[in-house]
């Protein structure tokens, strides 16, 4: 009988965690966050960005968004430079001007088909 009683304790006790949880939202009357409407078309761009020690440096597909923002679609490494390298502004220089024109040979072919 004891073992009964804890089972629907538990099963109580579920219930009002639940309603809890759920009912201040529901009575908030807020709804979902949609996603921004796309702005465009997208777009591939070179870009770089700090991962630990080092510069990362990629071809990224962008699609603009509605506020001016973006999403980034697809990422294609392209190289990178540790942060404390002597020779870094030039290594990484190259490595951007390496991905701008890899962005624009992939405009190229998509644009072929």
């Amino acid at each position: 009988m004891l073992a009964a009683d804890l089972v629907v304790l538990f099963l109580v006790v579920l219930a009002v965690a639940c309603v809890a949880v759920l009912l201040p939202s529901a009575l908030s009357g807020r709804k979902a966050a949609r996603p921004l409407p796309p702005a465009g078309p997208a777009v591939w761009k070179a870009a770089h960005h700090t991962v630990g020690e080092d510069t990362v440096v990629s071809v990224e597909l962008r699609q603009p968004l509605a506020d001016g923002s973006y999403t980034v679609l697809e990422q294609r490494p392209v190289g990178t430079v540790a942060n404390l390298s002597p020779d870094y502004d030039a290594t990484l220089g190259d490595l951007l001007d390496r991905a701008r024109e890899r962005a624009y040979l992939i405009t190229l072919r998509e644009n072929e088909d």
